[in-house]
């Protein structure tokens, strides 16, 4: 996930999601960065719409994302 073209906001929801991933969960580091490429890919074109934090993320903007 490029970091870069997302706001800072997203960013760290999706790095605190891979701590999360790995601390809490036990997951794999392949697994971690499968999921965070997903997580990544979704934040880039929620960003690409406007979004700049987890509160402005809308059901809508997931299904065209999906």
């Amino acid at each position: 996930m490029s970091t870069q073209q997302i706001p800072a906001a997203l960013a760290t929801a999706a790095q605190g999601f891979g701590r999360y991933l790995e601390a809490e969960r036990g997951r794999s580091a392949h697994t971690v960065r499968a999921y965070l490429s997903d997580v990544g890919s979704l934040l880039e074109y929620a960003a690409s719409e406007g979004v700049e934090d987890l509160a402005g993320l809308e059901l809508g903007t997931l299904r065209r994302w999906l």
